[in-house]
């Protein structure tokens, strides 16, 4: 960064920073951001599921915001804010000469390891990142962390019915034909502007009959993972763009969906169904009538999330790849610690004890 209007750093970030946020929110808005790359998202996430202090690696031009990239520092570890409840993390930049410098400014962070996770491997930011810290001597380790489906409209829905195969056209419409024969079928939308807090709860507790809550997997399951989804449902719907879908049998509740639909793309965060209704697969009807309506709405893309499962090929045939990035300090416990990832054994304490560590750690001088 030789140009003497550049500034980087990265600063700790707290909830009071009205400024600091203003213009990261601003950043996210210029370049159409994916939602979950806005702080609304990064800060509901921190609330609920953060273990140490966010931080903010920045690029600021005269002043102006021209990069960014929120990290969690965890000792001599800097991560991603990121879980498996996070579809997409990763920089905000304006360009490739800001993420470039960004990713200089990481990589001379002097950290034991750089841990990004739920990122796009081709993302201008990720790239530079990789870029820098291999420049910097850092030993690097990449996975598929997962395949999410998703689907481009293209033509109208007319075209994309028809395009379907025929069995799978027939049993969308057999489905959809069971359902009626059962009583009166409708599918409530609700933005949040009013009764948010009725519909929300309304979607917790039918995501959480079915398997999800068998497996511990569902809203519900853990008060943190309640908390940061009604979190991102405040936030969304006070943005305009939260989507909550009731598909309902006589009036009664039977499928849902939570969502969130942003720069006319929709992105299907949870769906739920009541099992007592299972051999109606009120699911599979919700999705195929929420497709349609993306249609309708002239949306560019339906992002389904999560994993790559077979239902959701019933509509989608590509998937965006979200991988974890690990990059390692040129330093003894640097390589001990890609030497752990590497074998799929990351607690350097299998390894060595804790007070070897230490000793390694002061003979590589410094770190954090």
């Amino acid at each position: 960064m030789t140009d003497p209007g550049i500034d980087g750093g990265i600063d700790q970030v707290g909830e009071a920073q009205d400024m600091v946020i203003a213009e990261w929110e601003s950043l996210a808005e210029r370049v159409t951001a994916s939602p979950f790359l806005y702080p609304g998202f990064v800060l509901a996430w921190q609330r609920a599921f953060g273990h140490g202090p966010l931080h903010l690696a920045r690029v600021r031009r005269d002043g102006k915001l021209l990069a960014a990239l929120p990290l969690v520092r965890r000792g001599a570890v800097l991560a991603s804010p990121a879980n498996w409840h996070t579809p997409q993390s990763g920089m905000l930049a304006e360009d490739v000469d800001a993420a470039t410098a960004l990713a200089t400014v990481v990589s001379r962070a002097h950290a034991r390891r750089i841990s990004l996770a739920f990122v796009d491997g081709t993302d201008v930011g990720t790239v530079a990142l990789r870029a820098a810290t291999e420049r910097a001597g850092y030993l690097m380790l990449e996975r598929t962390l997962v395949r999410s489906p998703y689907l481009d409209l293209l033509g109208d829905w007319a075209g994309f019915e028809a395009g379907m195969k025929s069995s799978t056209r027939r049993n969308l419409r057999r489905l959809r034909r069971r359902l009626d024969e059962r009583g009166t079928v409708t599918l409530d939308e609700m933005d949040g502007s009013v009764q948010l807090e009725e519909s929300l709860a309304e979607v917790i507790r039918i995501e959480s009959l079915a398997w999800k809550g068998d497996r511990g997997t569902s809203i519900d399951s853990q008060r943190d993972t309640r908390e940061f989804y009604a979190d991102v449902a405040r936030w969304a719907a006070a943005y305009g763009w939260l989507r909550i879908h009731l598909l309902r049998l006589d009036g009664d509740a039977i499928a849902v969906s939570l969502a969130i639909e942003a720069h006319r793309v929709f992105y299907g965060l949870k769906l739920g169904y009541d099992p007592a209704h299972s051999r109606l697969s009120p699911g599979m009807v919700m999705l195929n009538e929420l497709v349609h309506r993306a249609f309708e709405n002239r949306l560019s893309r339906v992002e389904m999330l999560g994993t790559d499962d077979a239902y959701k090929h019933t509509w989608c045939s590509d998937a965006h790849e979200r991988i974890g990035v690990q990059a390692f300090a040129p330093t003894i416990v640097g390589r001990i610690d890609h030497l752990a990832y590497a074998r799929g054994r990351p607690l350097l304490k299998r390894l060595a004890g804790e007070r070897l560590l230490g000793r390694l750690a002061a003979a590589d001088g410094p770190r954090l």
